[in-house]
């Protein structure tokens, strides 16, 4: 943590969950930058946002700057590498818009709130879900891998043979296809359309076989029966641990389950507070491998600072 900003010239900025980003020119005898910094309306405490790319510094020009809301960055623009100075480039008015850099906010724990991060359905839909799981409708399989077992190794470099073994190492869920159309979007609806007219090998990436109603998808039992939970319901089980989360999350990412994504990230970050509050280094431990897994940068990022300090201290 840090004082508060020094006198920013023509400041930008946006807010995010509980947190006010704002960046501008700062120029003294000493130092002369565009500055970011984040000030936590909670805590009351100010976080000044450092440059990932220390060559971003020297001999650039930063001049103007705004936050993304959806991407959870703070982006400048400016140049680079300027053959005069920021002071000079300021006091000639130069405006640059030759390069881009972004400073992810969440790598210093600015984060959205809950209601940020968006409601998945009405309370009218979470009651059509709860009704739908509890009576078990289903026109539709997905198949998964079941969790592993002692003596079975990593499932997915297992060779299928004629199939059989494959299929003694799965489980299926059912579901109403309705759901899936209506709840997981276009991703879905556009696997649908593409699915082979036949039922193939079931290995590789999530794929429809649309004969025989069976939707794939690579992942251990307990990480996609949470799917399928959270597509009903729309909110996220306060009993699902790490591994279940940092499994949703990699889904999230890679079949474009935005709400998902977003409200699977919140629950990280909160998980990683409550890590650092109670010193419990294995939960921050698995909340890293979990983002590093999904490629969740900010997420990383944040974790990645909190070991550092904690093995300089």
């Amino acid at each position: 943590m840090t004082d508060g900003p020094p006198f920013l010239r023509f400041p930008s900025g946006g807010v995010l969950g509980d947190n006010i980003i704002i960046g501008g020119t700062y120029l003294n005898v000493e130092k002369q930058e565009y500055s970011v910094y984040a000030y936590n309306t909670r805590t009351k405490l100010w976080t000044k946002l450092e440059y990932e790319e220390p060559s971003s510094i020297s001999n650039s020009s930063w001049n103007t700057s705004f936050f993304c809301t959806d991407t959870a960055k703070h982006v400048l623009l400016g140049t680079r590498k300027t053959s005069t100075s920021l002071l000079q480039d300021y006091n000639d008015r130069i405006t640059n818009f030759t390069d881009v850099l972004e400073i992810e906010v969440e790598g210093y724990g600015v984060f959205a709130n809950a209601a940020d991060s968006g409601v998945a359905f009405s309370r009218a839909g979470q009651m059509f879900g709860r009704e739908a799981m509890r009576d078990g409708l289903a026109d539709m399989e997905i198949i998964c891998f079941d969790s592993k077992r002692e003596g079975d190794g990593d499932l997915d470099s297992q060779q299928d043979g004629d199939g059989i073994s494959f299929l003694s190492r799965t489980k299926r869920i059912g579901v109403l296809s309705k759901v899936l159309e209506t709840r997981w979007g276009e991703y879905y609806l556009s696997l649908c359309a593409s699915a082979p007219g036949v039922s193939g090998s079931m290995r590789g990436n999530m794929r429809v076989e649309d004969k025989s109603r069976v939707l794939f998808i690579p992942e251990r039992y307990e990480v996609v029966a949470a799917l399928v939970e959270w597509l009903y319901m729309g909110t996220l089980d306060p009993t699902w641990d790490v591994e279940i989360l940092g499994g949703l999350l990699s889904l999230a990412r890679a079949y474009r389950i935005g709400v998902l994504r977003r409200q699977t990230v919140l629950r990280l970050h909160e998980m990683l507070e409550m890590s650092y509050a109670e010193e419990t280094d294995a939960v921050r431990e698995n909340v890293f491998n979990a983002a590093a897994a999904a490629g969740e940068i900010g997420l990383l990022k944040r974790g990645n600072k909190k070991a550092s300090a904690k093995m300089g201290s």
